[in-house]
């Protein structure tokens, strides 16, 4: 799938709990991330409205983020109704896993 979510622990977790987003098997940076862009990714990924996003900073689990690369950054969707096709983003980035979205 394109993007996924794994709680603490490196599991898998289906959006009951505050975990780690992923983008194909990456980790995803919070640069220019949005309420809008949560919106768009939960419901690409068919799950409600976000509850909430934040970054990881240095409170969520460093030792499962450094398992994956962070493989998107600048993250920007139109609005919160966009389609994930509709939103812009990069595939190279300029990110630490402290920076890391947590969704």
């Amino acid at each position: 799938p394109l993007f996924g979510l794994v709680d603490a622990s490196g599991h898998q977790s289906y959006g009951s709990e505050l975990s780690l987003l992923l983008y194909r098997e990456g980790t995803v940076c919070d640069d220019l991330f949005s309420d809008d862009a949560a919106s768009v990714i939960c419901r690409t990924m068919q799950l409600g409205a976000p509850i909430e996003w934040r970054t990881a900073s240095t409170t969520w689990s460093l030792a499962t983020q450094v398992r994956y690369p962070i493989t998107l950054d600048n993250v920007q969707c139109p609005n919160a109704d966009s389609v994930w096709d509709g939103c812009s983003y990069a595939n190279t980035h300029n990110c630490g896993h402290h920076e890391d979205v947590l969704l």
